[in-house]
């Protein structure tokens, strides 16, 4: 199963929680899909990635799966189950999260040069070591510690209010009640 569709599932298993024991009898089978109208709004809820959509001639024809009729529902449950629809998942806000880090990362030139010199650095480092003395690894131990170091200016960037980021792009600094140019 993949992360989308797992995503999906979890949606669907919510919405139905939604739901009354009622509501959720109403909850249509493809052999019961004559109870939409045309033009009736509906959540197919084995295809939730479409959303709430309007049934035509054509849908009424079609088979579909498991639906869920507006009409089933109160307006504040339908309110809710929109709602549902709009929130992103956990896994999904965390996957934003580091992207949004690892943006703020690359877009500090300070902790960028710091990494690509501790890339170049460690890259000669390992072929020097693996040239002069192949039997002995020392390379791991300036590779460790020097890491250490990109760990902590990482955790230095990203603990930085986005406001004095601004700040440092524009050239100015804080300093106590007054701004002055750098």
């Amino acid at each position: 199963m993949s992360d989308a569709e797992r995503r999906e599932q979890v949606t669907r298993d919510a919405i139905l929680k939604l739901l009354s024991d009622d509501e959720n009898g109403r909850v249509s089978t493809a052999e019961a899909g004559p109870q939409l109208t045309e033009g009736a709004e509906y959540l197919d809820l084995e295809r939730l990635d479409r959303g709430v959509q309007r049934a035509g001639a054509t849908t009424l024809k079609g088979t579909m799966g498991r639906v869920l009729p507006r009409s089933a529902v109160s307006e504040e449950k339908w309110r809710k189950v929109l709602a549902q629809l709009d929130q992103p998942s956990s896994q999904t806000r965390a996957r934003d999260a580091g992207v949004a880090a690892v943006r703020r990362l690359y877009h500090d030139p300070g902790f960028v040069i710091h990494f690509a010199a501790y890339l170049a650095v460690n890259m000669l480092l390992i072929v020097i070591n693996l040239a002069t003395t192949p039997g002995k690894y020392w390379f791991y131990w300036p590779l460790l510690g020097w890491g250490l170091g990109i760990v902590g200016h990482a955790y230095g960037v990203l603990r930085r209010p986005r406001r004095s980021l601004r700040r440092a792009r524009l050239g100015t600094r804080h300093v106590g009640l007054s701004t002055t140019a750098t």
